[in-house]
Order: structure tokens, then C-alpha cells, then sequence
């Protein structure tokens, strides 16, 4: 597991904190107190993840990011609650996400946080010796921009 690839955070936008977690496996995991609450698998090397308003819609998303340059998000939605048949465990929901977006490779760190000083937040990702911003656009195919 990637030092990064660990937060607590309030992924499901009901005001306390979940744990999440994410492995070189590609597996996700999302726990409730004390339960394995929501899962994902198959991601691919998960070396960061963030929770916050990327969207700048007043909700959390989760942003997953891995080794081999593939961005997830996923919104939490009660509607599409799905058991798991992946998982070890069998109490956890499957999540999908809602976007999947190509960055560069071997991103090590993401901020979520409104660094241009726009009133919006902004995805912040360090890779070795680059900083890159990024911001969530609602009206063009590829939603997050540079």
C-alpha cells in the first residue's frame, strides 16, 4: 500500500468520516465504523486518493488515481448500492465511478483544494518533478482540463 493511498474522509456526504483505502492490487475499500462498507476492484496500482468537492456541486467525490495514469471518480449514490460477489467479504457494496479520465504517469500525491483562488476547488497532482493543476469542467468531453 502507497503512503498516499490511504484517507479519512466523508466519502458519503452524511457528515462523519470514513476510512479509505486503497492497494497495489487495485483493490478499493471504504469502511463505516466498523464495517467493510463499500468496495471496488481491478483499478490498477492505487498510489493516491482524495475525497472532496471536485465537482463543485456542494457533494464529495472520491478521486482514485493509479500507477498507470487512469483517474477514477466515484460519487456516492444510496440508489446504486450493489452487494459484492468480488470481495472476500460479502457485506460490502460494490461502487462504480461515475468518470474515468487518462493522466500522466506515476502521479505520487493529489490535493483537492481551490489553489487558483477562482472560488472553485482544483485537482493538484504531484508527480516526480512536475505540479499540475487541473479543473473540473461541465461542458466538454474530457471534464477535467489543465
Amino acid at each position: 500500500m502507497f503512503q498516499e493511498a490511504i484517507t479519512l474522509a466523508d466519502f458519503d456526504n452524511d457528515g462523519s468520516n470514513e476510512l479509505v483505502i486503497g492497494n497495489a492490487a487495485g483493490d478499493l475499500s471504504i469502511f463505516k465504523e466498523n464495517d467493510h462498507k463499500w468496495c471496488a476492484c481491478n483499478l490498477g496500482m492505487i498510489t493516491c486518493l482524495g475525497v472532496g468537492d471536485i465537482k463543485n456541486k456542494g457533494f464529495n467525490s472520491l478521486v482514485v488515481i493509479t500507477g498507470e495514469g487512469l483517474c477514477y471518480i466515484f460519487d456516492y449514490d444510496y440508489s446504486k448500492e450493489i452487494k459484492s460477489s468480488e470481495s472476500l467479504e460479502s457485506n460490502c457494496y460494490t461502487i462504480t465511478h461515475s468518470y474515468k479520465q487518462h493522466f500522466p504517469l506515476n502521479i505520487k500525491q493529489l490535493i483537492i483544494a481551490d489553489v487558483t483562488n477562482r472560488g472553485s476547488n482544483d485537482l493538484v497532482v504531484i508527480l516526480d518533478t512536475v505540479v499540475r493543476i487541473y479543473t473540473w469542467e461541465d461542458d466538454c468531453e474530457d471534464k477535467i482540463k489543465t
